[in-house]
């Protein structure tokens, strides 16, 4: 069942971003009312550690909790922003999309794979314990602790962005529910070579398949040294 187009699926997460989130474990856009506080500080021994249940009980009103699968879960599910709803407007197990963890959701995607130079926007990301969606020009959408403690944007180390918040991602896949665009219509990539890189080393990672395109499409000049810090449009 498509629920959203990819462009639509994304639109969606970046509202997330533009709301008062919080990271808590188990989250999947849960108001942050007295009841769902309490209710996440039973449910999990972390949101009770570290200082995380000062944090759980000090959220406003207009905040909303989730994780990192509970930020796709909710989307999927419908989440809307409704402070006045259980879970912020999302139905819970809806659209036919499971309740399911990171490991779980990386299974159900489909043409799943270790290499970058050819993914798309919308994509689920995917880590050990971890996820987000790929939002495009290196740029992923995550809800994570290690910055902030909420759904926040970061760079994409795979495709060369290394700026600030930024993080390797071990997989990528299409989610079922997404319809994505055809290859022919997504636009190109972009990649910041990095020190040591040459034409030939990106076609041997994959990074780049076509090199008289590259040449052609970045105006190379023979010898085509590639420069460090510069980014390149990849076919």
């Amino acid at each position: 069942m498509i629920i959203f187009t990819a462009r639509e699926f994304m639109n969606r997460l970046c509202e997330l971003e533009c709301h008062k989130t919080l990271y808590v474990l188990g989250g999947f856009g849960l108001p942050a009312n007295i009841k769902n506080k309490t209710r996440v500080k039973n449910a999990q021994v972390y949101n009770r550690s570290n200082g995380r249940e000062k944090m759980i009980d000090g959220a406003s009103s207009d905040t909303f909790f989730f994780d990192c699968i509970g930020m796709v879960k909710a989307v999927l599910w419908g989440w809307n922003g409704n402070t006045q709803a259980n879970y912020g407007g999302a139905t819970y197990g809806a659209n036919g999309v499971p309740d399911t963890n990171c490991e779980g959701m990386i299974k159900l995607c489909k043409d799943v794979s270790s290499e970058f130079h050819d993914i798309q926007e919308g994509e689920f990301l995917y880590m050990k314990g971890h996820c987000g969606i790929y939002m495009g020009d290196g740029i992923a959408i995550e809800c994570t602790p290690k910055w902030d403690n909420k759904v926040k944007y970061s760079y994409v180390e795979n495709l060369g962005c290394k700026y600030g918040k930024s993080r390797s991602w071990e997989k990528h896949g299409k989610l079922p529910w997404i319809e994505y665009a055809t290859v022919e219509t997504t636009k190109p990539l972009k990649y910041i070579a990095q020190s040591g890189d040459s034409i030939s080393k990106l076609i041997k990672k994959g990074i780049i398949t076509d090199k008289a395109k590259f040449i052609e499409i970045n105006k190379l000049k023979y010898p085509y040294w590639l420069i460090k810090g510069k980014e390149y449009t990849l076919c």
